[in-house]
């Protein structure tokens, strides 16, 4: 279910270091890398870990560069998922215009928090 968790980083090439190091030793590696995005993992099949420096360019924190990524099987269901999420009453009209969807990722949605109040 779980795609691969991103976490936000104020030092992209520290953090690189450090997950290359830590996640080298349970067998990971580099499989996906940009400018301001890494994913570590065994397989893009499975669960991955990723740092990104944070898309709208403000500081890394607990809400701003952290997302987790739900895995589906095809850009048909990616589409629904979206279309249902960003339609529902529980999205904030806030959160309605924040969505990406990253284009090599066709397979997974990724999920922002919903606000209710």
């Amino acid at each position: 279910m779980i795609a691969y968790t991103t976490l936000g980083t104020n030092d992209f090439n520290r953090a690189a270091e450090f997950y290359d190091a830590l996640l080298g030793e349970t067998g990971a590696k580099r499989l996906l890398e940009t400018d301001r995005l890494i994913f570590w993992g065994t397989s893009m099949s499975v669960p991955m870990l990723a740092i990104a420096k944070p898309y709208d360019g403000k500081a890394a924190s607990a809400g701003n560069g952290t997302m987790i990524s739900l895995g589906v099987g095809s850009k048909a269901e990616v589409d629904a998922l979206y279309a249902r999420r960003w339609n529902s009453a529980a999205a904030t009209k806030a959160h309605r215009g924040r969505a990406v969807r990253a284009a090599r990722f066709t397979s997974a949605i990724s999920a922002i928090p919903i606000t209710t109040s």
